[in-house]
């Protein structure tokens, strides 16, 4: 829409702000057209306009999508990944993180990596970015030491505690 890029979900089809939009948008799917000199230009962009608004500022939370989750019933089971595209969005996803962080210098708190995705995440139940709540909890953890005043710019610890207590409990 007017020469920059949002995605669209299901909630978005449903506001008032995109039924009055919607007929002046131009579709594009970059998982399948690989349109990326488009996204580095806006991700430039954004990050041009981040650093000057925040400098040093920003924290980026990493995501890794998630292929298998935890059930309700503690056990590990799989999504679905229906149009074979998981490893690519998975790659892609990081490609952009890791250009983001280069351009900014911002804190990276990157632990989703050694959490699942959980199908008691409140909003809508397992999905690839759907964590534990442990993950959220560790989150906040950084982001406090963060603005505690922490020169270390990039946090990958978890509550080691936690994920072995989890691996028995699911295993």
């Amino acid at each position: 829409y007017g020469g920059s890029l949002f995605e669209v979900d299901d909630f978005i089809l449903r506001t008032d702000f995109y039924r009055s939009i919607s007929d002046k948008c131009e579709s594009t799917y970059l998982f399948k057209e690989k349109s990326c000199e488009q996204l580095d230009k806006s991700l430039e962009s954004f990050c041009s306009f981040a650093t000057k608004h925040y400098g040093k500022n920003i924290i980026l939370i990493k995501a890794d999508l998630k292929n298998r989750y935890i059930t309700l019933d503690n056990k590990i089971s799989e999504l679905s990944d229906s149009d074979n595209t998981f490893e690519e969005k998975k790659a892609f996803i990081a490609e952009y993180e890791d250009k983001f962080a280069q351009q900014t210098g911002c804190y990276v708190i990157d632990i989703s990596k050694r959490y699942y995705a959980d199908d008691r995440f409140p909003l809508g139940g397992a999905h690839i970015v759907h964590y534990e709540d442990e993950f959220y909890n560790q989150c906040c953890k950084h982001i406090s030491e963060i603005l505690s005043g922490s020169d270390k710019r990039y946090c990958d610890d978890a509550d080691e505690e936690y994920i072995k207590l989890r691996d028995i409990r699911i295993g």
